[in-house]
C-alpha cells in the first residue's frame, strides 16, 4: 500500500525550500526594475500577468496583477495561477538532450540517421544534419504552420506518429540559414524518447520538474489534468477582454508548457546558477557554456544563433533567454550573466501587434544595466548606389516551400524603398517603418532600438536581412518573378484574358457570320471552355485560401479544401489535350486568322497559368 501521509510533508518542504533558498532580498533590487515593469505593461489592456526577477541567486522582485479569470474575478496568484509559456518549452528539450550527452547516451555531433529510420524519413531529410543543428534551428526544414493548433486533446498524437506524417521537408543543407522550427524541436524531443527509452513528458518530469520542484509544471494539454486546475484563461483584447479557448498544440514539446510563476522562477534560478557556475541540478556549467556557444554566424555585429538559448545580447551586454508565444499568451525569460540577473514574464492577453509589450519590457529592463549603447560607425561612401541595391521586395524565409500553403508567404513580404541618401522605409501588410543607416550595412528603426543587418547570400548572390539581435529568421530578396506585383499582374492578366478570349470565341462568330468548321473544332471548343471554367475555379479557391489567412490555417485547412486539390491536375490534362487539338486546328482550319489567333492566345495564356500554379505548388497534394 502506498504511504500518502508523506505528501503533505513533501509539499511543505517544497514551499519552505522555495521561500528559504529564494528569500526575497530587496537590497539587491535595481531601483529601475519596478519602474520598468510599470512603464512597459499597459494594465488596462492586459487581463493578468506574472513577473519575477533574480539577482545573485536571490528572488529580488515578484509581481502578479490582474485576473486569471476576468468573468469570475479570480485574481492572478504568483504561486498558484498557471500560465502558458509558449516556446520557452524548447529550453526543456535542449537541456534534455544535453543531459543525455553528459550521460554518454548521445553525441550531438552524430548524424540524425544514427537514430532515425532512414526508410521512413530519408526522402524528407535528403541532406542529413548533425543533431545539434536542431538546437540552432539550422537543420534546413521548411515551415508548415497548418494545423499547428488542434481542436481537442484527443487529437494530440504521440511524437512518432506525428513526425511520421507531419515532419516538413528539408529544403536546404544544414547551417545555411537559421529558420525557426517548431517541428525541428519536436523531432529533438522524439530523439529524447528514442535515446532515453521514456516518453518525453515522463522524461521531463523525472529529470527536470522533480529536481527543480516544479510541481505545477506540465506539458499536458488536457484541462482535466489536476496540474491545470488553476490555469489562467487566455484573452483577446479589443474594447474589452474576450475569453478564448484553451490552446492545444500539435507540436506540443515546442510550445505547450504550463507552469505557475513560482515554478518558472525556479527554472530561471537554475539558469542563473549555471551561468554563474554555482551548484546546479540539471547540467554542468561547462555544458551550459555549450548552450550559449555560436552555432550559426551571419556576420560581424549580428548576434550568432546559439545552441538552444536565444542570443538577445546588446552592445557590451550578453543576454540570453527565450521568447514564448501562443496566440493568447506571451512570455519571456532572460538572463544577464555578468550582472547575475534574470527575469521571467508571462501575460494572458493578446494585444495588437503595434504594442509589443514584452519587447518594451525587455528594452526597459536592459536599460537598467546600461546595455543599450548605439553603434557609432559612419555611413559608407557611394551610399546612394549601395542603397539602390537593397531596394526591392523581401520574403520571410520561414515559409512552406513544397505545399499549397506556400501561398501564405504572399502575406509575409516586406517592400524596401529608399527615402533619402541613408534611409529607407520597410513596409509590410500591417505596418511601415523607417530605418536609418548607422554603419556597415546596419540600419536602426527610427525611435526604436531595433536594428537589422544586410548580407549577400553566397549561392545566388541575393541580398537578405536579419534582425541584428535575433538572427533565427531571415528575409531574402525576391527574384523578379517572385515579386508580388509581378505575380499579381500575371494572375489578373490570366483571368481577364481568359474571360475576354472565351467571350470573343462566342460572340465573334455571331457578328462575323462565321461558323468554325471541322470535327477538330467540335472537340476543341468544349475543352477550351472547360479550361476556362477550371482556371476561374482554381483562382477563386486560391483567393479563398488567402482569405482564410494565417490565423485560420493555424487551426487546419479550409473546410473541404482536400476535395479540390485535384482541380489543377484536371486543368493540366485539359491543357495537354487542348494543345494537341489546337495545333491540328490551327494547321488545318481555313477559318479567319483573327479567330485562330484568339484561340492561340487563349491556349498560350492558359499554358502560362500552369507555370504560376507550379510556382505556388498547386499541383502538390498537400498543404
Amino acid at each position: 500500500m502506498k504511504n500518502y501521509s508523506i505528501i503533505p510533508f513533501l509539499f511543505l518542504f517544497s514551499v519552505m525550500h522555495f521561500h528559504g533558498f529564494c528569500q526575497k532580498n530587496d537590497s539587491l533590487l535595481p531601483s529601475q526594475i519596478p519602474d520598468a515593469v510599470e512603464k512597459a505593461i499597459p494594465k488596462e489592456k492586459i487581463a493578468g500577468y506574472v513577473f519575477a526577477a533574480v539577482k545573485d541567486g536571490h528572488l529580488i522582485y515578484e509581481k502578479s496583477e490582474g485576473f486569471a479569470d476576468v468573468e469570475s474575478q479570480v485574481p492572478v496568484d504568483f504561486h498558484q495561477t498557471v500560465f502558458r509559456w509558449g516556446s520557452i518549452s524548447k529550453l526543456f528539450v535542449w537541456i534534455s538532450l544535453f543531459q543525455l550527452e553528459e550521460r554518454g547516451l548521445i553525441n550531438l555531433d552524430d548524424d540524425i540517421f544514427d537514430y532515425l529510420d532512414k526508410s521512413i524519413f530519408g526522402k524528407r531529410i535528403p541532406y542529413g544534419f548533425p543533431i545539434k543543428a536542431l538546437m540552432s534551428h539550422s537543420a534546413g526544414f521548411e515551415d508548415n504552420a497548418v494545423g499547428l493548433f488542434l481542436q481537442g486533446p484527443n487529437e494530440v498524437q504521440n511524437l512518432n506518429n506525428f513526425l511520421t506524417h507531419q515532419l516538413p521537408q528539408q529544403v536546404m543543407p544544414p547551417f545555411m540559414f537559421a529558420s525557426y522550427s517548431n517541428h525541428g524541436t519536436t523531432l529533438a524531443a522524439h530523439l529524447v524518447e528514442l535515446v532515453s527509452g521514456m516518453e518525453f513528458e515522463a522524461y521531463i518530469q523525472q529529470n527536470i520538474f522533480i529536481p527543480l520542484g516544479m510541481q505545477s509544471a506540465t506539458f499536458s494539454q488536457d484541462t482535466k489534468d489536476q496540474k491545470l486546475k488553476y490555469i489562467s484563461k487566455g484573452y483577446a483584447y479589443g474594447e474589452s477582454f474576450s475569453p478564448q479557448e484553451f490552446e492545444i498544440l500539435s507540436t506540443w514539446p515546442a510550445g505547450a508548457i504550463s507552469a505557475s510563476g513560482e515554478d518558472m522562477f525556479k527554472f530561471l534560478l537554475e539558469l542563473t546558477n549555471l551561468a554563474a557556475e554555482r551548484k546546479s541540478k540539471l547540467i554542468h556549467p561547462a555544458t551550459f557554456q555549450k548552450m550559449i556557444s555560436p552555432a550559426v554566424t551571419i556576420r560581424d555585429g549580428v548576434n550568432p544563433v546559439l545552441h538552444g538559448l536565444m542570443n538577445m545580447s546588446k552592445e557590451g551586454l550578453k543576454i540570453y533567454g527565450h521568447w514564448g508565444d501562443t496566440i493568447w499568451f506571451h512570455a519571456l525569460i532572460a538572463i544577464i550573466p555578468e550582472q547575475d540577473f534574470g527575469f521571467i514574464f508571462s501575460m494572458n492577453t493578446s494585444v495588437p501587434a503595434s504594442e509589443p509589450v514584452y519587447e518594451t519590457l525587455f528594452n526597459e529592463i536592459v536599460k537598467s544595466f546600461e546595455g543599450d549603447r548605439p553603434i557609432t560607425a559612419q555611413p559608407q561612401a557611394n551610399w546612394e548606389l549601395d542603397l539602390k541595391k537593397l531596394e526591392g521586395e523581401y520574403i520571410l524565409g520561414r515559409k512552406n516551400h513544397t505545399g499549397i500553403s506556400k501561398l501564405i508567404s504572399y502575406l509575409n513580404r516586406y517592400k524596401l524603398a529608399k527615402t533619402s541618401e541613408a534611409s529607407f522605409t520597410l513596409k509590410s501588410r500591417r505596418q511601415e517603418k523607417v530605418y536609418d543607416h548607422i554603419g556597415d550595412w546596419f540600419f536602426q528603426e527610427k525611435d526604436s532600438p531595433k536594428r537589422i543587418a544586410f548580407q549577400k547570400e553566397e549561392t545566388d548572390g541575393l541580398w537578405f536581412f536579419v534582425d541584428a539581435r535575433h538572427a533565427d529568421q531571415y528575409f531574402l530578396k525576391a527574384k523578379w518573378y517572385e515579386k508580388t506585383d509581378f505575380q499579381y499582374f500575371l494572375f489578373w492578366t490570366l483571368i481577364s484574358t481568359t474571360m475576354a478570349g472565351l467571350l470573343f470565341l462566342n460572340i465573334y462568330p455571331l457578328f462575323s457570320k462565321m461558323h468554325p468548321s471541322g470535327i477538330i473544332w467540335k472537340s476543341l471548343a468544349p475543352a477550351i471552355y472547360l479550361q476556362g471554367l477550371l482556371l476561374l475555379s482554381i483562382a477563386f479557391l486560391a483567393i479563398k485560401f488567402l482569405e482564410f489567412g494565417e490565423l485560420g490555417l493555424l487551426f487546419g485547412s479550409p473546410p473541404h479544401l482536400d476535395k479540390f486539390l485535384y482541380l489543377p491536375w484536371i486543368f493540366l490534362v485539359c491543357i495537354l489535350y487542348t494543345v494537341s487539338l489546337g495545333i491540328c486546328y490551327l494547321v488545318n482550319s481555313k477559318d479567319k486568322i483573327s479567330f485562330k489567333a484568339t484561340i492561340y492566345i487563349v491556349m498560350l495564356i492558359q499554358s502560362i497559368a500552369i507555370w504560376q500554379m507550379y510556382y505556388w505548388n498547386l499541383f502538390a497534394f498537400k498543404l
